[in-house]
């Protein structure tokens, strides 16, 4: 292994674990119910923006939780494991590009910055 590689290594488990542990079975956010409400409408055949008001996101997000609806498991829980995924691979790739073009101790804080704001109580973990 490189060296900052297990650092980072270490970074990304205590921070999936941290935040599993802290926010896998919080409640729903505001946004989330938006999500699971309309992905929720588009399966059972509205058009969303057109049938019933939501949020004005993109509809990407909407198919997204849809697939997990129509595969029955628990939505909610997978979801946010899938976003602490997301930002762990995010963390790796900001850690390879910063180590590059400033030194490894300045990708390393970077990562610790990134990781630390998404573990921030109104991130629940992820953005």
């Amino acid at each position: 292994m490189r060296a900052g590689s297990r650092e980072i290594l270490c970074l990304i488990v205590f921070y999936i674990a941290a935040n599993t542990i802290l926010y896998v079975n919080t409640a729903l956010t505001p946004d989330e119910g938006n999500f699971l409400f309309t992905a929720e409408k588009m399966l059972e055949g509205h058009a969303p923006y057109k049938d019933y008001s939501t949020d004005v996101k993109p509809p990407i997000n909407y198919y997204f939780m849809s697939l997990f609806l129509v595969s029955g498991l628990d939505v909610l829980q997978i979801l946010r494991l899938s976003a602490f995924l997301i930002n762990a691979a995010a963390a790796c790739l900001i850690f390879f590009t910063a180590s590059r073009m400033f030194g490894k101790n300045t990708g390393i804080i970077g990562v610790m910055i990134f990781l630390l704001t998404m573990s921030m109580p109104s991130m629940f973990g992820y953005a």
